[in-house]
């Protein structure tokens, strides 16, 4: 099974990109960042997210 997560900052009302050293700073410490396939994919070590 496999999920899709979608993140979104904002800044003052606007949406705004999130530098990847920022997103890899808070996935990190709940599981990894890897290559897969064709993209990025996060494995969870945390067991069931949702």
């Amino acid at each position: 099974m496999s999920y899709t997560v979608y993140l979104q900052k904002f800044e003052n009302g606007d949406s705004a990109s999130i530098p990847y050293d920022e997103l890899e700073k808070v996935l990190t410490r709940y599981g990894k960042i890897e290559m897969g396939h064709s993209e990025l994919e996060f494995v969870s070590n945390v067991g069931e997210m949702f």
